[in-house]
């Protein structure tokens, strides 16, 4: 019994002698004094030039903490403040490398493409990492606020480390958003380009990316083999005078190509359907696809409150269309389309060939327009 209380006083001194020498290594230890070292051999991995303002680390009460504050990868991100925690427990008894408490700040991302520049801002990002290993595959997972007030996009993945060939290889990926969480005039001001882009005013619906196996390094994306889900989507669109709704798209895609294999949505009472593909995606895209149109309205379609005549009918279609790039003018210079289209129980209301004819004439006579259209209401 007394060699036992002996024992038990050997180790309780050995842990207070280890925490303290612990403590005392951590509040002595000046991380910035290394900031060279390894931001050089970080930079050299990464292939591109790290930088960080200052770094400190602390004691929590589950291990250590790292915090840095000013993060910059040249050219490409700015981070204002990032802090990750080490769990001791695992690390002692199970020797494995759990981070906690991972979180980024303020992240500004560039992206100097001279045809499609972008300038992205992720406010706050929260991660977490399983087992890390510079050798073994690990898990991590990761929720942050894109375009958004809010946290609304999640992913889990399985990630390894290739530090001899500067790469990262990524499995079992998969990424989920709620999109009624988007903000469209966030995502606007990304890019010039997105500035003068046809975009929804508003968007519902779920959104899923899984990829079996994504390769990136310094030099960007190198290889992905992907399948995005798009389910129970209803856009509505300034140009559109009812809402699309009940959207589902299916596709897969690679590092320059997403093949649609099937879209559909209702448009009032019709439906719209297909298949498709959209190459070079990443940069001015080239777009074709396949479309089934039955029974839409041309109402639905079009707004006629102002135009001088109303057209109603129910549009059939198999149409061929083709374009390409984001851009409106870009887009609508391009479009070319080759099918065949029907109106049935077509309708001509409101006939008014005086406001046809003169258009924004009638104007100059006060009272003229609302006169004609009230004789032929």
């Amino acid at each position: 019994m007394k060699a036992l209380k002996i024992i038990a006083l050997v180790v309780a001194s050995f842990l207070v002698v280890i925490l303290g020498g612990l403590f005392l290594f951590i509040k002595s230890f000046d991380l910035n004094k290394h900031l060279p070292q390894i931001t050089k051999a970080a930079s050299e991995a990464m292939g591109r030039e790290l930088f960080i303002d200052h770094a400190d680390l602390s004691l929590t009460r589950k291990g250590v903490a790292l915090i840095c504050e000013g993060i910059h990868i040249k050219g490409l991100v700015d981070v204002k403040r990032a802090q990750a925690g080490l769990d001791f427990g695992p690390l002692l008894s199970e020797r494995r490398l759990n981070f906690n408490n991972i979180q980024l700040d303020s992240i500004n991302v560039s992206i100097a493409d001279p045809k499609m520049p972008l300038a992205i801002v992720i406010p706050q990002m929260k991660a977490a990492v399983s087992n890390f290993s510079l050798t073994e595959p690990y898990k991590v997972s990761v929720d942050f606020i894109f375009a958004s007030s809010v946290e609304n996009m999640h992913l889990t993945a399985t990630m390894q480390l290739i530090p001899d060939r500067g790469k990262v290889v990524i499995t079992d990926f998969v990424f989920e958003s709620d999109l009624s969480q988007l903000d469209m005039a966030l995502i606007r001001q990304m890019s010039p380009a997105l500035s003068t882009a046809v975009l929804p005013v508003s968007v519902i619906g779920q959104a899923s990316l899984t990829a079996a196996r994504i390769d990136t390094g310094a030099k960007g994306l190198e290889n992905i083999q992907a399948q995005l889900l798009i389910n129970n989507a209803v856009v509505q669109l300034k140009e559109l005078p009812a809402p699309i709704s009940k959207g589902r798209i299916e596709a897969t895609f690679n590092v320059t190509t997403m093949d649609i294999s099937a879209f559909s949505a209702s448009i009032g009472e019709g439906l719209i359907k297909g298949h498709g593909q959209v190459i070079n995606y990443m940069q001015i895209p080239t777009i074709s696809a396949t479309t089934n149109i039955n029974g839409i309205k041309i109402e639905d379609l079009i707004e006629q409150s102002r135009a001088p005549v109303v057209v109603k009918g129910k549009i059939m279609a198999d149409v061929n269309i083709s374009a390409q790039g984001f851009d409106p003018a870009v887009f609508l210079k391009t479009l070319k389309a080759k099918g065949d289209v029907a109106i049935n129980e077509g309708v001509i209301e409101k006939l008014n060939i005086a406001k046809a004819v003169l258009g924004s004439t009638l104007g100059i006579i006060p009272g003229l327009t609302d006169a004609l259209d009230g004789a032929l209401a």
